[in-house]
């Protein structure tokens, strides 16, 4: 394992973690390492803190996106420093997250421009996409959760949407119904 590359590396959790991890969470491992070429070809065990915070410095983009890539570094140095035992302690573990400078605040629609919205689309020939919007709008439920929703879920006697699973990606081009990511996903909303 002296010689193993960042880039062989990420192979071996990828494969460690399938059944674990979700597809969606794996995927992101392959997108956020892909911003840093460089280091993917250099031996784990050769990299230094300097490195790594170079090339993550060198980053063009959102923050966020910037964060989301020391996230995943930061897991996969963990990962090799605990179980393959690379090196004593993760060489990154204080490695910064950039500050994030826009305002992270949702904005919801205000009541009527949510009004303005299901107006104009209620005009329009996209009846699946006004429902949507009307259950995103008045439930709260995310897309997938929309998505996912069947007609066990709408129970109309008690005004309610059982929310109990979502639909989304799984696996390379393959959609189902998978459960949500949290138990405070499954819910009841009038």
């Amino acid at each position: 394992m002296a010689e193993v590359t960042l880039g062989d590396f990420l192979e071996i959790f990828k494969e460690d973690q399938e059944g674990v991890l979700t597809y969606n969470t794996l995927r992101n491992y392959d997108v956020a390492l892909a911003r840093l070429p460089e280091l993917l070809d250099t031996p784990m065990v050769q990299m230094e803190y300097a490195d790594v915070l170079r090339s993550v410095r060198s980053l063009e983009m959102e923050a966020s996106s910037i964060n989301l890539t020391i996230q995943k570094l930061k897991a996969l140095f963990a990962y090799a420093a605990d179980v393959y035992h690379l090196f004593p302690v993760s060489p990154i573990a204080r490695l910064p997250y950039m500050k994030e400078r826009r305002d992270r605040r949702v904005k919801a629609l205000t009541a009527s421009e949510l009004e303005d919205l299901l107006a104009k689309m209620e005009k329009n020939e996209f009846t699946m996409f006004y429902v949507m919007c009307c259950v995103a709008g008045y439930a709260g439920l995310r897309f997938g959760e929309i998505c996912g929703l069947t007609s066990s879920d709408v129970d109309i006697p008690n005004l309610t949407i059982h929310v109990n699973k979502q639909w989304g990606l799984v696996d390379k081009g393959t959609y189902e119904f998978k459960t949500p990511k949290s138990n405070n996903g499954f819910r009841d909303v009038p």
